[in-house]
Order: C-alpha cells, then structure tokens, then sequence
C-alpha cells in the first residue's frame, strides 16, 4: 500500500511540474477548460434556468392565488356582486375593479386601473408602505416611472368621463398586481368617478361597494370551481386558473426546445475544442512516456500522470467556471428585470463535469492507445511525421453517403440530421485534403521547405485546424441565429394586420361597428369573434387567440399566406372551416381535410372544425375560423370588432379612447397586448442572445488562445532559423504567408460546412416537436464571415510581436 501511495504522489508531483513549468502554455490551457465548462455550463442549465425563470415570475404575480373570476372577451357583463361570494375552501380573495384608460402626464398612454382596498394591494404586494390611501391618490410601479419619467409626488390625470388628477404616493418595484402598465387606487374614494363614467346616478355609493370586475382567489382545493359556478351570480362569469399551466408548459417547452436545439450544435463545437486540446496536451506528453519507458517505468505509469495533468487543468476549470458563468447567468437575469438569483442544482454540476471528465477521459485512451505500443526511442523523438492520410477514403464515402442520405430518405427530420453530421465530418477530412494544396508553391522557397512542413507534419497545427474551424462555424452560426431572433421578435407581431380590437360589447354591435367605420383615421372596421385560450382536445395544445372575422377578404385583418382554395372555404357559409400555423402539419402531422375539436369556452365546449389550410408563422398561437359565416353561430353576439387605421393610429387610439372608454369596453392596442403576451417568449430571446455574445466571445479567446499554444510549438523552429541566420522581416513573411494559407482554407471549409448544415436546422427542430423556419441572412453571414477573418489576424498580431522577441539563447538551452 505504502508503495502505491508512493508512486501516486510521485506521479502527482511530476503531473505539477508538468503543469507549474510551462506556466504560459498551462495558463492557455486552463482559460480554454474554463472557457468549455463555461459554454458547457451555460448550455446545460438553459432548461432548468427557464423553467425557474417562467415559474418565478408567476409566483411573484399571482402568489399562492389559484383562481381569477371575471369577465372576459367572451362575456357581456360589465361587472358584479361579490356579495354571494362565499365558500369554505376559499382561503382568501383579492377583489378589484379594473379598467383601461388614458394617464396623462407631459404624455398620454394607456394604463391598466386596480381599483381596490389598500390592504388587499398588499396581499401580492408586501413591500407597499403606504398606509393609507385617500382619494386621488395612486401608487404606481417603476416600470410606468420610467416611462414616463414620474416621481413621488408628482400629479398625472386619468381619463374617466372627463380628467381628474391624482397625486402620486408611492412608486413601487414591478411585482404582484403592479407589473407592467398598472396603476393602484382606492375603490371606496374613488368610486363617484366610475358612476360617473358609466353614465349611473341615483344610487347610494355603499349600495355599490361589493360591485367588481375580477376577484383572485386563493383555495384550498380546485374542486372549489364548480360549486362557485353553480352559483347564478357567476355562471356566465369566466373562472379560470390564475395562469394556465398547460400553457405554460407548452411555451417553457417552446421556448426550451428550440434554443437547445441552436446550442446542442454549439456544444458539439466545444466538445470538438475539447478533444483537439486534449490531443494538443497528449501530444505534448509523448516524449515523456518515452523517457519513462527507456527508464523502466510503465505506460501504465505514464497514463496516470497525463490524467492527473488533465485532473488538475479540469479541477481548476470547474471551480473558476462555476462562479463565472452563475454570474454570467446573473448578470443575463439582471438584464431581463428579474430578481431571480439562480444556483445551480446538484445534476446539473455534476452533469457538466461528468461530461468534460468522460470526453476527456475518451480521448486520452484513444490517444494512448494509438502509441501504446511505440518503442521508447521512437517515442523520445519528436514524432511529429504523421502516418500517409487515407482522408480521400474518407471524403469519398463520405460524399457517397451524403448523396445517398439527401435522395433515399424520406424522413425530412432524420435527412436533415444525417446531412448536417456528414458536412460536419466532410468540413474537417476536406480542410485536410486542401492543405495539400501548398504543394503549388515553389520547391525552395522557405513557406514550401518550413511553414508548409510544419502544416502537412505538426499534429498540434493540424488539431489546432480543427478547433479554429469549429470556433469559426460557432462564431457564424451564433451570429446567424441572434440576427435572425431579432428579425423574429418583430415577425411575432407583425403577424396580425389588425391595429385595435374593441371587445366587452354588451349593446348593438352593428350600430357600434358603423359609428367606428365614420370616424376619422378608420381604414376599415369589422365585427367578428375573438375567444382566448381555446383547447384542442385529445391534445396538449392550446390556441391563445382564435380569430373570426365577418368581412370578405379576412386577408385585411391577419397576415395569412393561404392559397385560393383556403381562402374560399373560409369565406363559406356552410361548413366550419379553420386554418392553423404551419406547425401543426410538421410537427403534429395534420393534413388538409382532417378534423380537429375545439373547447372554445363554457357555452361551445366541443366544436368541431375542418382543417382548410396552413399558413407560415413564427408562432402557433393564433388560428382562424369561419365561424362568423355560419348559421349556427348567429345567436352568438359578435364579441369583437376588428379596426385598421390608416396613417394616424396614435390619433385613432386616443379618439377610441376618449368616445367609448366610458362605456367599460375593452380597446385593444393589438401591437401592445401582442407584446405582453410575448414579453416572457421575448425575455428569454434576449437571454439567449446575451449567452451567444458571451459564447462567442469564449470561442474568439479559444481562437487566442491556440495561437499562444501553436507559437509555443513553433518557436524553436523560429529559433533555429534565427541562429541560420534569417530576418525578423522573413520570418514575419514566412509566418504570414502560413496563415493567409491556412485562413483560406478555414474559410472555404466553413464555408461549405455553413452552406449545408445552416439551411437544414429547421429541420432538425423536427425531432423535438418544435417547428421554427430559421432563415439563413446572407448579410449576417457576411458580416460574421469578416469578424472571423478580423478575429483570427488580431489573435496573431501577438504572434507577430513575440516572433521578434524569441531569446536565442533560452531557446536552444531548453530544446538541447
């Protein structure tokens, strides 16, 4: 035992010296294991740090609140009594009275009224100080502030049936019932000014103080929910969770799956890195074993010490990567406006350092293997002269299965993933069969007798090929991707060509709709349907809005590639006709013809639908319907109208604003209400963009840091030359010649690698039930094709400066 122990502290002080000698190239080293546990790291907490992220900001709106009973889009009421509003399992309620309307300060803009009792404000809001609120008074949050650049005491006006101003109390953090566009005030004091704008007098304001629009309810079972609904004050109410979990799930998953999908390439690239670094590391190490072999020491012996090497640079890397991406992942929460502290759970570190330690483990038994039977001489020299290449083989079968792969299978999923792992291997057997290449130049000049040499027969440039063109493709395919989200946050709204929506219409619609079309700056008005959250049955997919509009060309109020046949159908009058996103024919494989049944609300729980088209959208959060055509549905009181404005919409919003607010309908900025329902989806886009930058900044220090470790290799070949008698001038010639060489062929692989795997991603989103059209931007692959190039000559430039600062003399002691 006592001799086991000795020699694995032996081999652990040997692995240090190993490690603490060559104090540059072990620094390069350790920042590029820091950088892989950071890339890895970040790409596998994504999940987890999404799902805590959407819940978080749940929980600090909703708290332990489960229900909301109100009205809605599909309802009529304007408001109603809570005065029966009594069970058991209710634990306890938060009611208030809400409306839209108008703040006005040096500005004006639509806000959300909470009118309700101070200490229910609380119940979701606990770090309101306030203790009292009278009447004009208002507690708003941080992000209204900033909007409109407000402070304490400062007066805005609220649009009611005429302005009345308010003095601001308080201004709190955006949490509970104060996010986004909402404002708090007193009900009680304030309640004149909704009589007032509901045209109601006569009546005794007490007599009116259990009257409310939506109510939280905190139970203590959901079964709750059908005894409140058998109550007749609220069967035509809406009660629904407080936030739909299914949902919620459905875009966590979304969200989830197709960001994973971009960083599971990216992950591939570092996994890549890592093994071309390991090679790096062992190659270094071979003339070791052979010393230790000819000293009579085993190559057993010998692996030890290369993995506690790798031990020590792996530990390190770990220890510095954790704290550095949990603040990166900080940092990146911080920018969304969340209060979020993330940590990461046990799985996921162990996740991260068990995948690196089982690469790196791989890699260096493969590596010992392909020289574990080497003689020792053989092993003490150099051994740099590589074995004839038999990449040709390869590229050939290679090409033979690509063809084979792209015109054999159908499946468009798997073809798209086969095709993209053969390209990635063809980008590296092709980078190699293009060095030969330098075979054009001239015998005796010294790129074709040195740098050339060193290219075709040093395996630390050859695994230093590879790691560049993996950064590269990384590097352009991150900068692909971030344009293309930043085009895509637009396309989600651009979707819908409808400017408002007026809904909670409870008289004559028609005469409504024809008073709006004579308004000035109306393009065009329409009545029609809109009904939130309507769940396709015998799935676990839900349509946020499900849209019908009564005007001829439905093509004035969405945005829907349809061909003539859909568009017929759902001008028809006889049967019930729907077009959904394209998503649901890739991914779930519905067909035109096949019927799908909708639960739309309470009164149509089961409504049955044939399928008419598809058209192309980001999202799959909308779908059509013909049903304000139909017979069957002409009871049925047209909830909505749809309005276009023409150039003034600004002036059309205030002119909507100003003549039916007082009636307690709904005005609907669509752009705006889009947004909010977008806002998380477009939070973690920006978190993912936030991760790209930073990956790509990890792969531009993995490209610098290579080039100290290839210098490293080469400088006393440098050396040597110098003694000879060469220039600093022709060295510099010499040096700059092999890069401009060895940057053509990493563009020209890349570029072919980028050119067949790009354009088949969307594809491979398949396999994860996620349908996303990521579209390929020449200009952003352009323009990420230059930073490269920029990149890769800045990580020279070093390069170039310590060439003519090489000390002769230290040089040819060490190498001697």
């Amino acid at each position: 035992m006592k001799k086991f122990w000795d020699k694995s502290l032996f081999g652990l002080r040997y692995a240090w010296k190993n490690v603490f000698f060559g104090k540059l190239r072990s620094l390069v080293l350790l920042i590029t294991f820091i950088l892989i546990f950071v890339v890895t790291f970040l790409i596998i907490s994504f999940k987890p740090l999404v799902k805590e992220y959407f819940y978080h900001n749940v929980y600090e709106e909703f708290g332990d609140f489960d229900l909301v009973l109100g009205i809605d889009a599909n309802t009529n009421s304007r408001f109603f009594s809570i005065r029966n509003l009594n069970n058991d399992q209710i634990n306890d309620q938060i009611p208030l009275f809400q409306i839209n309307t108008l703040l006005t300060f040096k500005d004006s803009d639509y806000v959300k009224i909470l009118a309700g009792q101070l200490s229910d404000l609380k119940k979701l809001n606990p770090k309101v100080l306030t203790t009292e609120l009278e009447a004009n008074e208002i507690i708003i949050n941080r992000y209204i502030a900033k909007k409109f650049n407000l402070k304490t005491n400062d007066q805005v006006s609220l649009q009611f049936d005429q302005k009345i101003n308010f003095k601001i109390v308080e201004i709190v953090d955006n949490q509970g019932l104060l996010t986004n566009n909402s404002v708090f005030i007193d009900k009680d004091s304030n309640l004149q000014y909704f009589l007032n704008a509901l045209n109601i007098s006569g009546f005794d304001p007490n007599v009116l103080k259990n009257l409310y629009n939506i109510v939280y309810l905190d139970v203590a079972d959901l079964s709750v929910v059908n005894e409140i609904k058998a109550i007749n004050d609220f069967k035509t109410l809406s009660l629904e969770p407080t936030y739909n979990h299914a949902l919620l799930e459905q875009n966590i998953s979304i969200a989830v799956s197709s960001l994973t999908v971009i960083f599971l390439f990216v992950l591939l690239a570092v996994l890549f890195v890592l093994q071309s670094i390991l090679a790096i590391l062992f190659k270094k190490r071979i003339q070791d074993l052979g010393i230790i072999k000819s000293l009579g020491g085993s190559k057993g012996f010998f692996f030890q010490i290369i993995l506690a090497e790798v031990f020590i640079y792996v530990l390190c890397g770990f220890i510095l990567s954790l704290i550095l991406s949990t603040f990166v992942i900080n940092i990146g929460l911080s920018f969304l406006g969340s209060n979020l502290i993330f940590y990461y759970d046990f799985l996921t570190i162990l996740g991260g350092l068990g995948l690196v330690l089982l690469i790196s483990i791989v890699v260096l038994l493969v590596s010992y293997y392909q020289i574990h039977k080497t003689s020792a001489i053989a092993l003490s020299k150099d051994n740099k002269l590589i074995t004839k290449s038999i990449s040709y083989l390869y590229l050939l079968v290679l090409v033979v299965l690509l063809l084979l792969n792209l015109f054999l299978n159908k499946n468009i999923a798997l073809r798209a993933i086969f095709t993209v792992i053969i390209v990635l291997f063809l980008g590296f057997f092709g980078s190699k069969l293009l060095i030969q290449l330098g075979n054009l130049f001239k015998r005796n000049g010294t790129f074709k007798l040195i740098a050339f040499k060193n290219i075709n027969q040093n395996k630390t440039i050859r695994h230093n090929l590879n790691i560049i063109l993996m950064a590269f493709f990384a590097i352009i395919f991150l900068s692909i991707t971030i344009a293309d989200l930043n085009v895509s946050s637009d396309h989600y709204i651009k979707d819908f060509e409808t400017d408002f929506l007026i809904t909670n219409i409870y008289d004559n619609n028609e005469n409504i709709t024809a008073d709006i079309r004579s308004l000035e700056n109306v393009d065009k008005a329409e009545q029609g349907y809109l009904f939130r959250n309507s769940s396709i049955l015998g799935t676990a997919w839900a349509i946020d809005y499900l849209f019908s509009v009564k005007a001829e060309n439905v093509l004035d109020y969405m945005k829907l590639a349809l061909d003539s046949s859909a568009l017929n159908k759902l001008n028809g009058d006889e049967k019930a006709y729907i077009v959904l996103s394209a998503k649901f024919n890739v991914i779930d494989g519905y067909q035109l013809g096949d019927k799908i049944t909708l639960n739309i609300n309470h009164n149509y729980p089961e409504e049955e639908f044939e399928i008419a088209g598809f058209f192309e959208a980001r999202t799959a959060v909308y779908a059509y319907t013909n049903m304000s055509k139909l017979e069957k549905y002409q009871s049925l009181a047209k909830n909505t109208i749809f309005i276009n404005a023409n150039e003034n919409r600004s002036d059309l919003y205030q002119t909507l604003i100003n003549k039916y607010q007082s009636k307690l309908y709904y005005i609907v900025d669509l752009d705006e209400t889009l947004f909010l329902t977008f806002e998380e989806g477009f939070k973690i886009l920006d978190y993912f963009t936030l991760i790209a930058i930073v990956l790509v900044v990890c792969f531009v220090f993995t490209i610098i840091n290579n080039s100290t470790l290839i210098f490293e290799e080469l400088k006393p070949i440098y050396a040597k030359m110098k003694v000879l008698g060469a220039k600093n001038s022709q060295l510099v010639l010499m040096v700059l010649k092999e890069n401009i060489f060895l940057l053509l062929i990493l563009l020209i692989s890349v570029i072919l690698m980028s050119m067949g795997i790009i354009p088949n991603i969307m594809y491979t989103f398949v396999i994860f039930k996620v349908y996303y059209p990521f579209n390929f931007s020449l200009g952003s692959f352009l323009i990420a094709l230059i930073a490269c190039i920029v990149i890769y000559f800045l990580s020279y430039s070093y390069y170039f400066y310590r060439l003519s600062k090489i000390n002769l003399i230290k040089e040819i002691k060490l190498n001697n």
